[in-house]
Order: structure tokens, then C-alpha cells, then sequence
């Protein structure tokens, strides 16, 4: 019998962490813009953040967005530019 998978613990500060980010959305419509917008400014690498993940829930109009990041202000700071109104950055870990 496996052993049950055990979470890993955090990263050290000097790499990547996860982050999840929550934004609320009318519409599905909406949802598939973001994920446009975020593969294309995450996929040139200039940003230093990866978008590993979506997650639209249309009944609560609620999007769930994981990134790998060094913080969760530059998180924040690239939703600010992408004119994305995060209602928060936590951060995360990723168990799947």
C-alpha cells in the first residue's frame, strides 16, 4: 500500500511561491478575456510570474487564478496593470 502524498513544505522566499487570486466576473466571456490577457503577458517571461491556472465558478461569478511568484504584491501589481480588480492575493499551496 503507497503511502498518502504529504504536502510539500513552502519554498525558501528567494524562489517562486504560490499565490491564488481571486477576481469576480460576470460572465464566462469574461473569464476567457483574462486568460487571453494573462497568457500573453505571463508567456514573454518579463513579468517573472506564471499563471498555472483558471478556475471560473459562474454560479458565485467568481475566478480563481494561480501564479507562481516571488510575492503576492507583484501579483497584485500585475493585476493592477492588466486593470484586473484581484479582490485579494493569498498565498497557496497547489495538492494535486
Amino acid at each position: 500500500m503507497k503511502a498518502a502524498a504529504q504536502p510539500h513544505s513552502p519554498p525558501p522566499t528567494s524562489q517562486a511561491m504560490c499565490f491564488l487570486a481571486e477576481l469576480y466576473l460576470a460572465d464566462a466571456q469574461h473569464a476567457r478575456h483574462v486568460a487571453r490577457a494573462l497568457a500573453k503577458e505571463v508567456s514573454s517571461g518579463k513579468a517573472g510570474i506564471r499563471c498555472t491556472g483558471l478556475v471560473y465558478v459562474p454560479a458565485d461569478e467568481a475566478c480563481f487564478l494561480i501564479f507562481e511568484a516571488r510575492s503576492a504584491d507583484a501579483v497584485s501589481v500585475l493585476g493592477a496593470r492588466l486593470g484586473l480588480p484581484f479582490t485579494r492575493v493569498v498565498s497557496a499551496w497547489v495538492l494535486v
